[in-house]
């Protein structure tokens, strides 16, 4: 759709078969296996890709508000068409997201299950330096790509898997922050000069331009750490 290099956009899916293919060929093991055996099962991180089934009676229902609907940044109703296309057998109903099969497959962009403690903890690993050495985290926490979507038109930042501060505050108000967002409007990551990780999972799917859930949530955090520093 357009010369490689000249614009930017999110890989929602496609990503996750991309990381596949990279971690089995420098591991020899799936990103399931990966996940579960050096990080997950190490520090006791209660998350899954390719979910067990005495895992299923504690995960939540995902369900979509009446007024749900993705990419709220999007006006022109033929590119509406091509996003409705690349999420609307993900998205279009709840059942997909909250069937069996979607959590026993091992997606690495789409599949995976965790609490938000877990997730959480993960990213205070990750900017703490335990999960990986810290020259590769500053690699992987540069920008690598930023703009406007040119499928959804919002505004984007990325390293090389992370979400990194945009104009839209998507990470709260730490100028210094990594991490990645979610469909359900749930936030993910860390501000790693105030030496700490985050995570919100909700279960109901609400629009992006009206959700302030997260936003309200990471100014609280902000104003704690500030009363305790």
């Amino acid at each position: 759709m357009w010369t490689p290099g000249t614009r930017v956009a999110y890989h929602a899916l496609t990503y996750g078969y991309l990381v596949e293919a990279l971690v089995r060929r420098a591991t020899g093991y799936s990103v399931a296996t990966h996940l579960r055996e050096s990080f997950a099962q190490p520090h006791g991180l209660d998350l899954y890709l390719g979910t067990p089934p005495e895992v299923d009676p504690r995960v939540a229902r995902l369900v979509r508000a009446p007024d749900y609907r993705i990419s709220t940044f999007l006006q022109d109703e033929e590119r509406r068409k091509i996003v409705d296309r690349m999420y609307g057998a993900l998205l279009g109903s709840d059942e997909v997201i909250n069937s069996e099969r979607y959590r026993r497959a091992e997606l690495a962009a789409g599949s995976g299950v965790g609490s938000a403690r877990a997730m959480a903890t993960f990213y205070d690993l990750l900017a703490g330096g335990s999960l990986m050495p810290r020259s590769a985290l500053r690699r992987a926490t540069r920008t690598w790509a930023e703009g406007i979507d040119a499928i959804n038109d919002r505004p984007v930042h990325f390293g090389l898997g992370f979400e990194l501060p945009d104009p839209i505050g998507t990470y709260g108000p730490a100028q210094v922050t990594f991490g990645h967002s979610g469909a359900c409007r749930g936030r993910h990551g860390a501000w790693p000069e105030a030496e700490v990780g985050f995570s919100f999972l909700p279960a109901e799917l609400r629009p992006e331009d009206t959700d302030d859930r997260a936003n309200r949530l990471l100014d609280a955090l902000h104003a704690c750490l500030a009363r305790l520093s």
